[in-house]
């Protein structure tokens, strides 16, 4: 449940010229060093100028931290630690604690991610993303009102991001503030109404509220949406946000007495549909 990555101060386009890549080896730079790249691309051209051996210091820890965003896209968590830590030991910087500190939330080591977040924040400068993972580990906890702390810092360091607001709006609810987290949800929603999460929440809301009619509604746009395009995300299961669709769905329909519809909705969940949008909740 993360945004998007920071990436290191350094900039990249140093590395493509080096002395050691000449053609076609320069074109090894931009294949390790591009977020777009994929993964098992990236990650071998990556261990390719490590073992050109042509870096070292900051450079090289540039391309082990590339090479463990590499990692990170195919959920390879324990290589995404191992490189992020090489890379550290290099030259920490806020964007290695930062990948480090989200593998490990994703592994479910809390703590630890915490400690690293704090890390990429000790190191500066206040970044919103890192302020929203940590309030994703400490929800991870169960630690609802710190996590509404580093959600509200996330809002107001900035930029606003739909996530804070949504999670910050499901750290709410879980604390009992039906109305505190509408309020959040509804902001998620319009700051990306192209998000089918946000919908997904709100649908659980009206559903506590009684209001079968809209929990249904907010479920059915979330379905559309989670069907609108192809899987972007890799950190939750494909398919995982459409199946919560028409659970939540479903459930509304059961909740209203519409057995037959909660019976069809429950089947699709069931099939394991995977034309998903947007699996991690970030």
């Amino acid at each position: 449940m993360r945004r998007s990555i920071l990436t290191l101060t350094l900039l990249v386009a140093a590395l493509w010229s080096a002395p050691g890549l000449a053609q076609p080896r320069n074109q090894l730079g931009p294949l390790c060093t591009t977020d777009t790249t994929p993964a098992d691309q990236m990650i071998g051209a990556c261990n390719k100028i490590i073992a050109l051996k042509v870096f070292s210091g900051e450079k090289l820890a540039t391309i082990y931290f590339w090479r463990a965003v590499g990692w990170n896209k195919k959920g390879n968590y324990n290589q995404v630690i191992a490189d992020a830590s090489e890379a550290i030991r290099l030259k920490p910087d806020i964007a290695l604690y930062n990948l480090r500190g989200s593998a490990y939330y994703d592994k479910g080591e809390y703590d630890i991610a915490i400690s690293d977040f704090n890390d990429a924040l000790r190191i500066g400068p206040p970044s919103g993303i890192v302020f929203h993972n940590r309030g994703n580990a400490w929800r991870g906890k169960g630690e609802y009102a710190k996590a509404i702390a580093d959600y509200d810092a996330a809002i107001n360091t900035g930029p606003k991001d739909a996530f804070s607001y949504q999670n910050r709006g499901a750290s709410k609810q879980a604390l009992g503030d039906i109305d505190g987290a509408l309020a959040d949800i509804n902001e998620a929603i319009r700051l990306n109404p192209t998000l089918p999460t946000p919908l997904i929440h709100r649908a659980v809301i009206w559903r506590t509220k009684g209001d079968f009619d809209r929990a249904i509604a907010d479920g059915t746009e979330a379905i559309r949406l989670a069907k609108a395009k192809a899987p972007v995300n890799i950190m939750t299961p494909p398919g995982s946000v459409l199946i919560s669709a028409y659970s939540q769905r479903g459930f509304a329909y059961e909740a209203k007495g519409d057995f037959t519809s909660a019976k069809q909705d429950y089947a699709a969940t069931l099939e394991g549909q995977a034309s998903d949008a947007g699996s991690k909740a970030n």
